[in-house]
């Protein structure tokens, strides 16, 4: 498990947004590379209820599209988890889980250092200049969020994010932050 500290100025641009709604609008724009690498994606979030939470979009969109698209990219044939959770009273953790080439234990800490690719070989199969990860860990600690990985090289993937405090209290328990009781 490769996590890294969440400490930064950056400003950000909270909203009260559907969680569900946005990660269904990644997977379906992603629609096309996960077809044609023969990937589907299986959104493992509450279906009783709309994730209502509040933070930053943006920064949110990038984080889990960034997380989506690598999955899709360094999987073949395969099916890609997004798994929602309420971690805390207010905090949501995502995991997107992949059982592609998986991450040599030695590379998992590096790979979220700008311009680095964590195996050149695939790379060359592979479009991309080692940036994403790197935006990732940048928006996640604007957010002050932890992030990280556990790999098995050759098994697969998890990428996991935990966003604190970004869900009002009693929306993932079946209550809309603007539900009247």
């Amino acid at each position: 498990d490769a996590s890294q500290p969440t400490q930064t100025s950056m400003t950000t641009n909270q909203s009260v947004f559907n969680l569900k709604d946005l990660l269904s609008d990644i997977v379906e724009e992603n629609g096309p590379m996960l077809m044609s690498r023969k990937n589907s994606v299986k959104l493992d979030v509450p279906q009783d209820q709309p994730l209502i939470v509040k933070s930053d979009r943006v920064k949110i969109r990038k984080i889990a599209s960034n997380l989506i698209a690598n999955a899709t990219k360094f999987s073949d044939h395969n099916t890609i988890q997004v798994i929602v959770t309420n971690e805390e009273d207010t905090d949501v953790k995502i995991r997107v889980v992949d059982s592609g080439i998986g991450i040599k234990r030695q590379d998992q800490t590096k790979i979220f250092e700008p311009f680095t690719v964590a195996d050149g070989s695939y790379n060359r199969r592979t479009e991309g200049t080692g940036l994403g990860l790197s935006i990732l860990a940048s928006a996640a600690k604007s957010l002050e969020a932890t992030f990280g990985v556990e790999s098995e090289y050759g098994v697969g993937s998890t990428f996991w994010v935990s966003f604190p405090d970004i869900l009002p209290s009693g929306t993932m328990n079946g209550q809309s932050p603007n539900r009247q009781t």
